[in-house]
């Protein structure tokens, strides 16, 4: 895809050609803060901005920015390096063709500049969610927070059904949709970031193994007892059709 860009549909299509952005090198140079600051690796670099979109009918799309540099990832199919970012398109592609619920994707581009390799992603901002970290403590109720648990385990018994394995599990990385009454939550309230480590598995086994390992370590907000519901929860759901 060098040299190219991608859009999902006609509608973000034409919010970036309302904001000007009709070509990577566009979105490349589009003025933005960083949301946090870039992370460095080797001689490359990472970073990510949120940014207010204009629509054509006179409202806004936030979304997230995020470019990089020389921020490659090698693989045996890559053995000279790919964007990071190009597994988290594709991987945010896969999710969505298997119907499960994943970040929507507005842009994504990859260019040659100057001999170094650039890749732009650009994702609707998760304004209606929370991060499982902040949305935790902040709810206390025990059957909000046994519906979350639920859907999360959902979320990662059918990714694990087909093979995939998350790779980033934390609890920074699980977003909770902001819902006023206390048990109304399903799989769809429920989003997983970061999806560029996210891999395939020989085996459903071994991607479940490893996807409630990681879940069950990094939900630190979690009490034992809470982590016990999960694990039976992932289970219960694993072993569905």
């Amino acid at each position: 895809m060098s040299g190219q860009h991608w859009t999902p549909d006609a509608n973000h299509q034409a919010i970036l050609a309302h904001n000007g952005l009709h070509s990577f090198a566009d979105v490349w140079a589009l003025k933005a803060d960083w949301f946090e600051a870039p992370n460095e690796r080797r001689s490359g670099w990472s970073g990510a901005s949120r940014v207010e979109l204009k629509t054509p009918a006179g409202g806004t799309l936030a979304v997230f920015l995020k470019r990089q540099q020389d921020h490659d990832t090698r693989s045996l199919r890559h053995p000279f390096g790919q964007p990071t970012f190009r597994r988290e398109f594709a991987n945010i592609g896969k999710l969505q063709a298997l119907g499960i619920p994943a970040v929507p994707l507005v842009y994504y581009g990859e260019q040659k500049i100057n001999g170094h390799s650039c890749a732009a992603l650009m994702t609707v901002a998760l304004d209606d969610f929370q991060s499982l970290d902040e949305w935790w403590p902040a709810h206390p109720q025990a059957e909000s927070r046994a519906a979350v648990l639920t859907a999360i385990a959902d979320w990662a018994a059918q990714i694990s059904r087909q093979r995939w394995q998350h790779g980033c599990l934390y609890d920074k990385h699980i977003f909770v949709r902001k819902l006023a009454q206390a048990g109304q939550f399903g799989r769809d309230d429920i989003r997983f970031i970061d999806l560029e480590k996210m891999r395939r598995r020989l085996s459903i086994g071994r991607a479940a193994e490893m996807n409630i390992r990681q879940l069950l370590r990094h939900s630190s907000c979690c009490s034992p007892a809470e982590h016990q519901l999960l694990e039976a929860a992932f289970d219960q759901q694993l072993k569905k059709a």
